[in-house]
C-alpha cells in the first residue's frame, strides 16, 4: 500500500514539475519596454506581433525622451528592454552598468517641420521659423535635453550659417515640450504655429499637419536597442525583443511607419 502511495505521490509531483515548466519556460510573463516617444505608433504594434508570437507575454509600453528613459533607467526603474533616439543616452545607461550584451542599431529618422494645415505662412524651411517668431508667433521644439531638441537646435544653427539671412529663433517665441510627440501636439492643437519633430510624428498625424520638407542633407539620428539588467522579465525574451527589432518583420513596420 504504501509502495503504490509513493508512486501517486511521485506521479503528481512530475505532473506538477511538468506543468511548472510549461508555465514559466516559455518565456511567459510580462516585458518592460522603455522607447522614445517617436517609436510609439511603430513600438504598439510590434508589441502585438511580439505576444502573439509568445503566447502569455504581456510588454508593457514605456514612452518619453531618450534623455527621460535613462534618467528613470540610472534611478533604478524595472526595465527590460531601453530604445533610444541616440547613442548618447544608451551610453548613460551602460555607463551606469544596466545594459546586457552590445546595443543594436534598428532605424533611423529624418527631422522635419510641421505646420498648421494649409501652411498659412508659407513656411518651406528653417529659415522660415525666425520670420514667425519675428512677426508674433510661437514655434514648438523638444527639450533641449531630448535628441530631437538637440537636433533641432543643430538644424536652426546650420539654417543660421547657411546665409539665409534669419538668425535664428528668439527663445522667447519657442515652447519646449519634454519629447517629440508632445511636439507634435503643440502644433496639432494650435498652440505653436509651426514645430521641429522627426519624420515618424509628422506622418503619424495625418491631415492633422502639413509636412514641410528640410532642403538639403537631412539631420537625422539612430535609434538603438539594448536588453538591459535589473528588469523583472525574462532576459532570454528581452533578447528576442531586441533581435526582432532588426528582423524582417520589425523593419517592415518601422518603414512603413517612416523610419529608414
Amino acid at each position: 500500500m504504501r509502495s503504490a502511495t509513493s508512486i501517486l505521490v511521485l506521479a503528481v509531483l512530475v505532473v506538477l514539475s511538468v506543468l511548472s515548466s510549461s508555465c514559466g519556460g516559455d518565456g511567459s510573463g510580462e516585458l518592460t519596454v522603455s522607447a522614445a516617444s517617436s517609436l510609439t505608433d511603430a513600438f504598439e504594434e510590434l508589441a502585438e506581433g511580439f505576444e502573439a508570437d509568445h503566447p502569455g507575454t504581456e510588454v508593457l509600453l514605456n514612452f518619453d525622451s531618450s534623455a527621460a528613459l535613462a534618467d528613470q533607467i540610472d534611478a533604478g526603474a524595472p526595465v527590460d528592454v531601453f530604445a533610444s533616439a541616440d547613442a548618447a543616452n544608451v551610453a548613460q545607461v551602460a555607463a551606469s552598468g544596466r545594459t546586457y550584451g552590445e546595443p543594436v542599431a534598428f532605424a533611423t529618422n529624418d527631422l522635419v517641420i510641421v505646420t498648421r494645415p494649409g501652411n498659412e505662412y508659407e513656411v518651406a524651411g528653417p529659415g522660415d521659423l525666425a520670420r514667425l517668431v519675428a512677426g508674433g508667433e510661437v514655434i514648438a521644439l523638444c527639450a533641449e535635453s531630448a535628441p530631437c531638441g538637440r537636433l533641432a537646435d543643430e538644424l536652426l544653427a546650420g539654417s543660421e550659417r547657411g546665409g539665409s539671412g534669419a538668425a535664428g529663433p528668439d527663445e522667447s517665441g519657442v515652447t519646449r515640450a519634454p519629447n517629440a510627440r508632445a511636439t507634435l501636439g503643440a502644433v496639432v492643437r494650435g498652440d505653436a504655429a509651426a514645430a521641429v519633430v522627426y519624420r515618424t510624428d509628422a506622418l503619424a498625424a495625418g491631415d492633422s499637419v502639413e509636412l514641410v520638407e528640410v532642403a538639403g542633407s537631412p539631420v537625422s539620428t539612430e535609434y538603438l536597442a539594448v536588453t538591459l539588467e535589473g528588469g523583472a522579465g525574462d532576459p532570454d525574451l528581452s533578447n528576442a525583443f531586441v533581435e526582432m527589432l532588426a528582423s524582417r518583420e520589425g523593419q517592415a513596420v518601422l518603414a512603413s511607419g517612416g523610419f529608414r
